[in-house]
């Protein structure tokens, strides 16, 4: 049984924190002005096939150079919930479509000035994974948990998978 994912409201009640999402509370945020806004909200996924997840190195030239990734990023003005983030990020850094629904929500962690929702997608029976941004990371490819691990992994999608298992 999987987790629902929280809503705007519950993840400010949670962290004690307003993000800057403007599809949401962009009256509370313009309030708080801006050198004291919170933390920008974004989105990870953990794409898994088996035992495996499909990960990247990011690019030297980008944030978090040489960190390890798996798919997401920031939540746009334009997205209207969290699982629309989701799924507008894989197609963008993976070329997969899938429906909103396959995301199952897993825990929110706080990276650096970012407050980021992890949500796990089985991709068991999708197309493996393509990159979609070469100029920001490097090619997917398919380690266990226990081998990713032992990265360089992005504090948050290393936060998400101590806490989460297959």
């Amino acid at each position: 049984m999987s987790t629902p994912t929280p809503s705007y409201e519950e993840l400010v009640h949670t962290t004690g924190r307003l993000f800057r999402w403007a599809g949401h509370a962009a009256e509370e945020t313009r309030k708080a002005n801006n050198k004291q806004a919170g933390k920008m909200l974004a989105i990870g996924i953990i794409l898994y096939r088996g035992n495996k997840i499909a990960l990247s190195e990011r690019l030297s030239s980008v944030e978090f150079a040489g960190q390890i990734q798996g798919p997401g990023g920031k939540v746009d003005d334009t997205d209207s919930t969290l699982e629309q983030a989701a799924q507008r990020e894989l197609i963008e850094e993976t070329g997969i479509a899938v429906d909103r629904c396959r995301f199952h929500y897993i825990t929110s962690v706080n990276q650096d000035s970012y407050a980021v929702a992890f949500f796990k997608l089985n991709v068991s029976t999708i197309e493996e994974p393509r990159n979609m941004e070469p100029h920001k990371h490097a090619d997917w490819k398919w380690y266990t948990v226990e081998e990713a691990l032992q990265l360089n992994l992005m504090s948050g999608l290393r936060a998400a998978l101590e806490t989460w298992r297959f």
